[in-house]
């Protein structure tokens, strides 16, 4: 079966022919004469210069949506559950049958202050550490190995899961930075359907819009709820991007 990757790919191959082929028509109704059979014949031609425009329109929207996972947006501002939801909704849909992976950034906390993070892969539970509080308390202090270890997670997940999981994005990725180039490299056969990103509030229109756009923004404050509504976005999403087995697990 080919990928929707690869198949956004060969769409916007094709359809990339198709300018040259419409000057190719505007060129030859200009060289017809003007009365009787010629104007018929200049009614068509016209008609199949706009037929062409409006199919190369349609076919690179849908190379464009091919190419590009579905993305539902955990978001909340720190400390409202935005990790918690996104391990919930992880375990159910991975009780689905679906393969998840990814990365979840766990905080260790003391009277409701994050003093340090580590980072974990949602499939194994492997883990590296990642940031601690700066020594005057005042931001935190990243570990190098840490954004390295998780940008090479990011992509395998990409590649080998129908779920990807990423806690979280923030300022840095509202940027462009952090996590986001890992998401944002081309990844070649990408098995994701669906990205599952929990965002912090503050920074969540900057990062939708270098992510071309959320399907679904979900809070994090809801609790419970916010993981039933993020699983049943997703198995949607991800029946209609998937094939009829992967449809009937939803």
């Amino acid at each position: 079966r080919l990928g929707l990757s690869r198949l956004g790919g060969a769409l916007t191959a094709a359809f990339g022919l198709l300018p040259g082929l419409k000057d190719r028509l505007v060129h030859a109704r200009a060289q017809l004469p003007g009365r009787g059979e010629g104007r018929r014949l200049s009614r068509a031609f016209a008609v199949a210069v706009e037929v062409v425009c409006e199919t190369a329109r349609l076919a690179q929207e849908i190379a464009g949506e091919s190419e590009r996972p579905a993305i539902v947006a955990i978001i909340g501002v720190p400390g409202t559950g935005k990790t918690t939801v996104v391990l919930g909704v992880a375990r159910q849909l991975a009780n689905q049958g679906l393969a998840v992976s990814g990365i979840v950034q766990l905080a260790r906390r003391e009277a409701g202050r994050a003093l340090d993070y580590r980072l974990q892969e949602v499939s194994s539970g492997e883990g590296r550490p990642f940031a601690s509080r700066a020594a005057q308390g005042h931001g935190f202090v990243f570990e190098a190995a840490g954004w390295s270890w998780a940008r090479e997670r990011i992509e395998r997940a990409r590649a080998e899961a129908e779920v990807v999981i990423v806690d979280e994005l923030g300022r840095l990725e509202g940027r462009g930075e952090g996590h986001l180039p890992a998401l944002l490299e081309r990844v070649e056969a990408e098995r994701a359907r669906l990205w599952i990103v929990a965002v912090r509030e503050d920074a969540a229109d900057e990062i939708e819009r270098r992510l071309g756009g959320f399907k679904a923004r979900i809070r994090a404050a809801d609790g419970d709820g916010a993981v039933a509504n993020a699983v049943a976005q997703a198995s949607g999403l991800i029946a209609e991007r998937g094939d009829g087995e992967v449809a009937a697990l939803g």
